[in-house]
């Protein structure tokens, strides 16, 4: 086989194809699980959106409408923060960073959601808090799946990790 010639600047992501490549099929349960996670941070935010729309027609100009709009923005961005953090390839680096924050992420959009289940609002409005709250709370589930991949996955996630950073050093 012929070594594949790379441009210095466009190594890093050169590497990452490979290594996807190589590890995609062993860290693929792993990689469904946390598509599962952020589809559902994804619909989250859709839902979040749609609520503040209808609260803004229903409360225009009033202190009310400020202050879950607010609220609405931590949840977004909270949301925003955990879909971003995700890498170009799945490392051992990153699974420990998640392990570590999205629980007290989790926690913090429990407690940003809660002034919504006291609003007064239309049948519609009420729906989405449901489901806002339900999809949080599914979150939990969603990361613990992700967890229990850990036994399983930890060497591998190792290996690509351990490569990387030969490279970064």
């Amino acid at each position: 086989m012929d070594p594949d010639e790379v441009d210095i600047k466009d190594f890093s992501s050169w590497l990452d194809d490979k290594l996807k490549l190589k590890y995609s099929s062993a860290v693929s349960g792993l990689n469904e699980r946390f598509v599962a996670f952020f589809n559902c941070l994804h619909s989250i935010s859709e839902d979040v959106t749609t609520l503040s729309q209808i609260i803004r027609k229903q409360f225009p100009n009033e202190e009310r409408f400020q202050a879950m709009s607010q609220v609405l923005s931590n949840i977004v961005c909270l949301s925003y923060r955990l879909i971003n953090d995700y890498p170009a390839i799945l490392n051992f680096r990153y699974f420990e960073h998640f392990k570590v924050n999205t629980k007290s992420a989790i926690n913090n959009l429990e407690i940003c959601a809660h002034p919504l289940t006291h609003l007064s609002i239309d049948k519609a409005g009420h729906k989405l808090i449901w489901c806002i709250t339900a999809q949080i709370n599914y979150l939990n589930f969603l990361f613990e799946e992700v967890i229990n991949r850990e036994m399983i996955v930890e060497p591998i996630l190792k290996a690509i990790s351990d490569v990387q950073c030969v490279i970064d050093n």
